[in-house]
């Protein structure tokens, strides 16, 4: 099953939904659930809040994104009750953990694919994995080596903290090779913005995040689309995860059963769910 965009309302109507529904529920003496964590997940989890709180009357689901070491920090520090993570466990997440951390549970609900991205008039279409893991370990420096023109290769790449770029340093890069140092290091609506205006760049983003202004490339002739997320034959694709303490507090635990409910799920562009990937 394929999940497709939903259409939300405004940042600000959304936001004094949330505040509304926060002071209704702080009356009744009901206790918030805090989600943060990867952007990716931010729109499945704002419409699943406000499905769950239409359904349960003075429960109340407070949503953030802050990416996906954010999540994980929150989640710790007791500052949030689920984290939306978009990546396998990350390196610097582990010095985030002691001996009193508590046990996480793990939910997978998805998957979606890691895009190579560059400019329309880029002549570029396809791109093999060792190329890319060149591109951005800096070990070819101009479009020339790819058969492009003679001109230095910009790259773009999302922050440490992201769990895209986690994913990418581990899928593209290995354990032997790390980012170049020249590397521009940006969220990614900047990234999309950037390789927009300029056709010397490249860099990566979540397939929903797929823009006109932008070409996605293929990798070693496999498309990115969500048959080939779903079957594994695209090369690229990141785990989204919802991790909670264990055991969690009931009004969590009630909030993530409805999140997983496949049935329930939003419907959002570029992510594939986790019970149709085999």
């Amino acid at each position: 099953m394929v999940i497709f965009r939903r259409a939300f309302q405004a940042t600000a109507v959304a936001c004094v939904s949330l505040i509304a529904c926060f002071c209704t529920a702080a009356s009744a003496g009901e206790r918030a659930v805090h989600v943060r964590g990867t952007e990716v997940l931010v729109p499945m989890a704002q419409y699943m809040a406000e499905t769950y709180m239409r359904d349960h009357p003075g429960s109340t689901i407070v949503v953030n994104g802050g990416g996906t070491f954010k999540g994980y920090k929150s989640l710790l520090d007791g500052t949030a009750d689920i984290a939306m993570v978009s990546s396998s466990e990350q390196e610097n997440v582990n010095n985030l953990f002691s001996k009193d951390s508590p046990h996480l549970a793990k939910t997978v609900v998805g998957y979606t694919a890691i895009v190579p991205v560059v400019h329309p008039n880029n002549p570029l279409q396809n791109i093999s994995l060792e190329q890319l893991r060149d591109v951005f370990s800096g070990s070819i420096k101009n479009w020339k080596q790819l058969g492009g023109q003679d001109a230095a290769i910009i790259t773009l790449i999302g922050p440490p903290t992201d769990g895209l770029t986690a994913t990418w340093k581990q899928r593209v890069l290995g354990e032997f090779h790390s980012f170049s140092p020249k590397g521009v290091v940006t969220g990614a609506d900047d990234r999309v913005r950037l390789v927009a205006r300029d056709t010397h760049a490249i860099s990566f983003i979540s397939f929903g995040d797929l823009h006109a202004r932008v070409k996605s490339l293929s990798i070693d002739s496999r498309k990115p689309s969500a048959d080939a997320v779903r079957d594994g034959s695209y090369p690229l694709s990141a785990p989204l995860v919802l991790l909670t303490a264990s055991p969690a507090p009931p009004q969590t635990q009630h909030f993530l059963n409805y999140f997983s409910t496949p049935n329930k799920r939003l419907r959002v562009s570029g992510i594939v769910t986790a019970e149709t990937r085999d």
